[in-house]
């Protein structure tokens, strides 16, 4: 189980919304574009096309699990007497 503050459980979620939203369907048209310019295995924009594919889509689904395992903590409910998680000392 992963703690995350408001700020970075926004920020990771601000991330994922991007890549889904708008590179990822970027870059599946890249794949067909360069798809459509012939023969695939001599054919380097392909190669790389589907490399950034591969890994936004790695990224996507790690952000995913990370949303899966943890909890967002709201630094206010935490006491203030004493150490806890997000505690300043």
């Amino acid at each position: 189980m992963e703690y995350l503050s408001k700020q970075r459980y926004d920020e990771i979620a601000n991330e994922l919304d991007h890549l889904i939203n708008v590179v990822y369907p970027e870059v599946r048209e890249q794949v067909a574009e360069t798809s459509a310019q012939g023969d695939r295995s001599e054919n380097a924009g392909y190669r790389e096309a589907r490399r950034i594919q591969a890994t936004t889509i790695s990224r996507i689904r790690f952000l995913q699990r990370v949303f899966e395992n943890s909890r967002e903590i709201d630094p206010e409910a935490l006491p203030k007497d004493r150490v806890c998680l997000l505690s300043t000392v």
